[in-house]
This record gives structure tokens, C-alpha cells and sequence, in this order.
């Protein structure tokens, strides 16, 4: 099985973005989650496409359109995770003296 067959299986992007949500437990520096959160929601989208929940104009039929789909949920996931988790700009830091 060629890396193109690989890239639509649901349970690829699953497995990956559940091991990148773990290694962020471990890192902590809020770089790998939102690309396993970004994988999670590709898996979720390519399962909903193998059932034929979707009309035929939005589906991911080639490995190019889902690299593409989980790029740019990767990029909105870490705009979204940042206004999330930014500081609040009155919460004293520790480093002011």
C-alpha cells in the first residue's frame, strides 16, 4: 500500500492525532496539540465520508485535498487554541518586579 492509500484512512489520522495530543501531555509547549486536534478532525471528516453521510462537492477524494483540509485545520485550530489559552493581560507575572 502506497503513502497516497494511506492518507484517506480515518484510523491513520486518528491514531496520529491521538499520539500527538498524548506527546503534547509530555512537552507542554502548545505546539502539538492543535496539529493532533487538527488530525482528530480529518479523521472524523473522512470517516463521515466513507459512511456517504456527504454530498459528492465537499468530499476529499484525493491525498492532495486532504493534506490541504489538514493544513488549514491545523493552522485554524492554533489561531483558535491561542485566543483560548492567552494569558489575561491583568494576571500579574511573576517576572515583573
Amino acid at each position: 500500500m502506497d503513502i497516497a492509500a494511506w492518507v484517506l484512512v480515518p484510523l491513520v489520522w486518528l491514531i496520529g492525532g491521538v499520539v500527538l495530543c498524548f506527546a503534547e501531555l509530555l512537552d507542554g509547549n502548545r505546539v502539538l496539540l492543535p496539529l493532533g486536534l487538527a488530525a482528530v478532525l480529518v479523521a472524523g471528516y473522512l470517516h463521515v465520508q466513507k459512511r456517504g453521510l456527504l454530498p459528492n462537492e465537499v468530499e476529499l477524494m484525493d491525498w492532495r485535498y486532504v493534506l490541504l483540509a489538514y493544513a488549514g485545520l491545523a493552522v485554524a485550530s492554533v489561531v483558535l487554541l491561542r485566543r483560548v489559552f492567552r494569558p489575561k493581560p491583568d494576571s500579574k507575572d511573576i517576572n515583573d518586579y
